[in-house]
């Protein structure tokens, strides 16, 4: 099996390589992008590359981003120089990667991926059984590196020495349409980096690209190969997916190729069954976009809670939230939900942390105990915004909740003493009308 497979990568790979295909030249100046649109540290290793004899160019999201009339989030570069050449010419720098090395160029807190160019031989590559690459150092030229990439808007070459865009496999054109197209056959790309499928969710929702109907047919065809993709993996893809500013359209796009299974397959369950659920992640996600667009910090661990607080939620409804082990409870069924989890879309121990706290805090928010103690929590301002995102998402009742903490969080001192004993004398006079035995349970959740 493993050697049909490899056959086929390299028949498919021999039938994307055009023989002696002359690439379009664009002057960038034409296309209204300079080095004065690039990162200064980007800039620096380009023209130390240069100077040293190598060829180097930029390309991918940066390119692509620029072209878009958008801002790149970075610049990788690329460059005939081998890692270890990379590594003697900067000081500043290391090694990185097993599955391809490439080289890491810090200044300060700015870091620049260089990478040599990448060939077509398969000699030096390892794949798995299903033909996923798990090795890959092969070098070759810039054509064969363009024809390496995955979409061809991401195979957009800004060369230092020239001051052009090279384009080999129709980025341009395709940039131009708004089309989201493989280089090479769909099924086979996916095959070999099933994370490209992700990939491809990514960039159509963020650049509003229309992938071509191949990549529909492949995605259906192929999206159980993420479940061979490590579990870390998976976490940081789906972190570009949420964190970047268009959570709402990927999350979308996630469910119109039915991919949200193998990444969140509680959360998939609470879709289908509870209304409310959908509500409260798309507002969620519209508030993490929101807070992108607003230049506002969005962390994983709220995006971790978001996700997977409905399957809590479902697994603790009912209980008597007043008493003492309703606590431990939440904490326990919590820790359950996010080790599930973990064999889907596993992140770093801190973010686990983070999120499970921001459960409970949220629950003391509801039962209004010991509000300074509560207000002075580290977790307090992302259980409040979490709250806030389950009254929007319909469950009214929580609203005066939230109406009472902005006023306690607004108070002087002495006002909120006065408005941390009022309702306390509100809730002692309900217990004397109603008689003892009483319980306080959660609220419920409107299904309106």
């Amino acid at each position: 099996m493993i050697r049909w497979i490899k056959r086929k990568l390299a028949l498919s790979r021999a039938s994307v390589l055009p023989v002696a295909r002359q690439p379009q030249r664009v002057a960038a100046a034409q296309l209204n992008i300079g080095l004065e649109q690039m990162g200064k540290s980007s800039v620096k290793v380009m023209q130390k590359l240069h100077q040293a004899g190598f060829e180097v160019s930029m390309v991918g999201g940066g390119v692509r981003d620029l072209l878009l009339r958008q801002r790149p989030k970075d610049f990788d570069i690329v460059t005939n120089a081998r890692p270890e050449q990379v590594r003697s010419l900067f000081r500043n720098s290391r090694l990185i990667g097993r599955r391809f090395r490439l080289a890491h160029v810090y200044f300060g807190n700015d870091i620049v991926e260089v990478a040599t160019y990448r060939g077509s031989d398969e000699s030096g590559q390892k794949l798995n059984d299903e033909g996923m690459v798990l090795r890959d150092n092969v070098y070759g030229d810039l054509q064969s590196d363009a024809w390496r990439r995955d979409f061809t808007v991401n195979a957009l070459y800004f060369e230092f020495a020239s001051q052009s865009v090279i384009d080999y496999t129709g980025g341009l054109e395709d940039l131009n349409q708004r089309k989201l197209v493989t280089i090479g056959e769909p099924l086979l790309r996916f095959r070999e980096d099933p994370v490209r499928m992700i990939r491809a969710v990514r960039f159509a929702a963020k650049l509003d690209l229309q992938p071509d109907r191949a990549i529909d047919a492949a995605i259906e065809q192929s999206g159980a190969l993420l479940q061979g993709v490590s579990p870390s993996r998976l976490f940081d893809e789906a972190a570009k997916l949420f964190l970047t500013g268009h959570g709402e359209a990927s999350f979308r796009l996630l469910r119109t190729y039915e991919l949200l299974p193998l990444l969140y397959p509680h959360l998939n369950e609470t879709l289908l069954s509870e209304p409310i659920t959908a509500r409260f992640i798309k507002v969620a996600l519209q508030n993490s976009d929101r807070r992108v667009a607003e230049g506002r910090p969005v962390t994983p661990a709220f995006l971790l809670a978001a996700l997977l607080w409905p399957q809590v939620n479902r697994l603790i409804e009912g209980g008597d939230s007043s008493s003492g082990q309703y606590l431990q409870q939440l904490q326990q069924i919590g820790d359950e939900v996010l080790t599930q989890q973990q064999r889907y879309t596993a992140g770093p121990r801190r973010h686990l942390m983070m999120a499970r706290d921001i459960w409970v805090v949220q629950h003391r928010l509801i039962l209004k105990r010991q509000p300074e103690r509560t207000l002075a929590n580290p977790s307090f301002r992302a259980a409040f915004d979490f709250l806030q995102l389950r009254a929007l998402a319909g469950e009214e009742e929580l609203q005066p909740l939230v109406e009472w903490w902005e006023q306690f969080q607004l108070g002087s001192a002495p006002e909120r003493q006065q408005i941390a004993v009022e309702p306390s004398d509100e809730r002692r006079r309900r217990r004397r009308r109603r008689g003892p035995g009483r319980t306080l349970t959660a609220p419920q959740r409107s299904e309106a």
